[in-house]
């Protein structure tokens, strides 16, 4: 009898071993697979083999250290975990990294986490079933943990450029992730560790998912504002180039391919029983202000041409455009014809327009959208009123004389 307790005995202090070492294994394991993500996802100083160089040894080093430690029992699993792995990755790592804010403590707090999930996960799982369910689960976990590292380049590789593009937004996830990691880290080890309490492994699951899920949800949450981001760039070098295709540069009214574009779309969707004008101005004498005062003044002429039908067609709805050096162009939508005379009277008297000691000569028709080609026959029409006018200014000009 006393022989037999001896057998059974040893058996149990053999199968203790041999269930420590499995278990120490599989947790050894998923500390390299940690480290190994942890240096696809970190950025860091400069891309040189003496930084990776520092980043293998020293990381070698932290795992002989907590194999030594546990192994030997100098201290607890999950103590030894926290001091010779934890703490030490965590300098290493922030020594070496690139980012030294946020971004780095929600990669190292996530991925801790996920070692420390992995590895309760897969304890418990192995002392419900006894020692072949956790070789099992070990061999699983490690299966797992390196098809992920081995397959997940693509992943990583977007985390990476996605720490790389998106600066703001990962102090509060910085705070939430930590506060995660230490209600993991307690309800793993604490009243008494996971491992001895499998009944509890449900709730633990749970609390992991839930930490999976709202890490997602933020990266989610950065990947949607990088793309805004993308698009708002986008946007903004469209409208930059929008802005040279059809605003004009010195007056920064629409010119001319913008007015042809416009045309053609009222032509195709405006009803044809529309009220439409169009308005031609043309500066008068323009050559003689570029011969006699150069071409700065008639810049300036220019521009304050433009600012003057800018502000007397603004609140009308009315477009302006520059088509030709001294030749501007307006397009009325329903606008009263009474009305647009007092605006056509208010510009030739503007001070702008005679700054400089000339005025503008003006003439403007309805555009009848049942005639073929509507815009070109009701500017030809305006531009012919335009040229009477000229005309009427230069006839009283030699009357004066």
């Amino acid at each position: 009898m006393k022989k037999f307790n001896i057998k059974r005995h040893e058996k149990e202090i053999k199968e203790k071993i041999m269930s420590h070492t499995i278990a120490l294994f599989s947790e050894v394991i998923v500390l390299v697979f940690n480290i190994l993500i942890f240096m696809k996802l970190m950025v860091p100083k400069k891309e040189s083999p003496i930084y990776y160089t520092l980043m293998y040894v020293g990381s070698a080093i932290i795992l002989i250290t907590f194999f030594a430690c546990t192994y030997f029992g100098i201290l607890p699993e999950a103590l030894g975990s926290f001091i010779c792995v934890t703490i030490p990755t965590f300098i290493l790592y922030f020594a070496l990294s690139k980012y030294k804010d946020f971004r780095f403590f929600v990669t190292f707090c996530f991925l801790d986490t996920i070692t420390l999930a992995i590895v309760a996960i897969s304890r418990c799982i192995g002392i419900i079933g006894g020692e072949i369910t956790e070789t099992i689960s070990s061999v699983l976990v490690c299966t797992i943990m390196f098809f992920v590292y081995f397959k997940g380049n693509g992943y990583f590789k977007r985390y990476r450029e996605l720490m790389s593009a998106v600066e703001d937004g990962w102090g509060i996830t910085a705070l939430s992730t930590a506060m995660i990691y230490i209600m993991l880290v307690l309800s793993a080890s604490y009243p008494v560790p996971l491992i001895k309490r499998p009944e509890y492994l449900p709730v633990y699951v749970f609390m992991v998912l839930t930490v999976l899920s709202f890490h997602t949800t933020f990266l989610m949450n950065l990947l949607q504002k990088k793309r805004l981001s993308i698009l708002n760039e986008q946007l903004i070098e469209e409208k930059k180039w929008h802005k040279i295709a059809y605003v004009d540069a010195l007056t920064e009214v629409k010119n001319k391919m913008a007015y042809m574009e416009n045309v053609n779309n009222l032509e195709r969707n405006l009803p044809r029983d529309s009220r439409v004008s169009v308005i031609m101005i043309d500066i008068d004498n323009f050559k003689n202000v570029n011969d006699t005062m150069g071409h700065k003044s008639g810049d300036e002429l220019l521009k304050n041409v433009a600012t003057a039908l800018k502000r007397n067609f603004f609140d009308s709805g009315c477009v302006v455009y520059r088509v030709g050096g001294d030749e501007f162009v307006v397009i009325a939508l329903d606008i009263d014809p009474e009305f647009l005379k007092s605006i056509v009277d208010n510009i030739n008297e503007t001070k702008e327009s005679t700054a400089l000691g000339c005025s503008v000569s003006i003439g403007y028709s309805d555009v009848d959208l049942y005639e073929n080609n509507a815009f070109e026959r009701a500017l030809a029409r305006a531009d012919e009123k335009m040229y009477q006018m000229k005309e009427e200014k230069r006839y009283k000009k030699k009357s004066v004389l």
